[in-house]
C-alpha cells in the first residue's frame, strides 16, 4: 500500500520486482523472454474454460464489490474537479504550459 501511494502521489516509480511484492502485479517475466512467455500465458489462459472463468470472475467481483468502487470512483472524481477547478491549480497549469513554449 505505501508503495501504490508513493505512485500515486509523488510519481515515484517501482521497479518489476517491487510491484510483484506488493501484488500490484501478479508475475513479471525477464526482458528478454518477455513476447515468448507472455504469448505462452496467453495460450494457457485461451485453454481455460470460459464460462468458468467468467462464473469465478463475477464470484471475485460482485455486485459490492462493483457498488463500493464506484462509490470510490465517483469519490475521486469529484476531489479531481475541486482540485482542476481551483485557482491554485489553474495558475499552476499555466505556468506550465507557459514554461514550455520558452
Amino acid at each position: 500500500m505505501r508503495a501504490a501511494n508513493g505512485m500515486l502521489l509523488f510519481n515515484q516509480r517501482l521497479e518489476a520486482l517491487q510491484a510483484l511484492q506488493c501484488g500490484l502485479v501478479g508475475k513479471i517475466f525477464p526482458k528478454d523472454d518477455f513476447d515468448r512467455l507472455s504469448v505462452e500465458m496467453i495460450e494457457e489462459f485461451e485453454k481455460l474454460p470460459r464460462h468458468s472463468l467468467l462464473a469465478s470472475k463475477s464470484l471475485i467481483r460482485n455486485n459490492a464489490w462493483k457498488q463500493k468502487m464506484r462509490g470510490i470512483f465517483e469519490t475521486e472524481v469529484e476531489a479531481i474537479r475541486r482540485m482542476f477547478g481551483s485557482e491554485a491549480t489553474q495558475k499552476m497549469i499555466e505556468e506550465r504550459f507557459d514554461k514550455k513554449k520558452q
